[in-house]
């Protein structure tokens, strides 16, 4: 009978051994202690030939979450005809779906980011976009939380800026991506790429009308000796 007890309470030991360890290692996963400030916002809603819709993600990571940093990602919906522009993307836009993760660089407690985004438009109308954010304590994805929030998106007239916005260019720049400026649809260029510095348009006209002159100037003298040369054999 006793010999029954203690290998009862072996079994029991060994079972408890083998389960405790993986419930106390659940337990200390990374949590937060005070939950982390989100906000989206819309910075400009309407977007016209010359100006850009905006947003912002604002996202702070409170001190007392200690050595628990903060990871996540930012993901926009937008409607066909919608652009979306951030420096998250590499300084190229995005169409449909648009992620943005910063998990491989957290918010550190203490510390806040905002993240911006701008967007453009070549259908007019109402669209509407939504933006969203999903952020856990780094290391543990199961703990994680969503933000979301819809936009009223108004296009009065279809964008024509093709250069990034200037926000992008200088956070891009900064982290030193060499940007290379494109002129706007619709707009003369000034750029040159003859050795006088003349503008291309001015290079072909003066080209152009040197040409016109110099055939007149074979027809003519082409017609005088023909009416010489006809003068001759008479």
């Amino acid at each position: 009978m006793v010999k029954k007890i203690m290998a009862g309470l072996a079994l029991t030991l060994i079972v408890g051994l083998t389960v405790v360890p993986p419930v106390l290692a659940d337990n200390h996963k990374k949590q937060f202690r005070q939950s982390p400030t989100i906000d989206l916002r819309a910075v400009v809603l309407e977007i016209t030939t010359d100006s850009d819709a905006q947003f912002e993600i604002v996202v702070a990571n409170p001190t007392l979450n200690g050595d628990v940093s903060l990871a996540g990602e930012i993901v926009f919906r937008v409607p066909p005809g919608i652009t979306i522009y951030s420096s998250l993307l590499g300084g190229s836009g995005g169409t449909g779906i648009v992620q943005a993760p910063f998990d491989n660089q957290p918010i550190k407690p203490g510390n806040s980011l905002v993240f911006t985004f701008f967007a453009r438009s070549q259908t007019v109308g109402n669209m509407p976009v939504f933006g969203s954010i999903t952020y856990w304590p780094e290391g543990n994805m199961e703990a994680a939380q969503s933000v979301n929030r819809q936009f009223p998106v108004t296009v009065s007239a279809p964008s024509k800026r093709t250069d990034l916005p200037s926000q992008v260019r200088e956070e891009l720049e900064a982290l030193g991506v060499q940007i290379e400026e494109k002129a706007a649809s619709g707009v003369s260029s000034t750029g040159t790429d003859n050795p006088f510095g003349w503008a291309t348009w001015f290079v072909i006209l003066v080209f152009a009308t040197g040409t016109i002159a110099v055939l007149g100037l074979f027809i003519m003298i082409y017609k005088i000796v023909k009416v010489r040369s006809g003068s001759t054999r008479s």
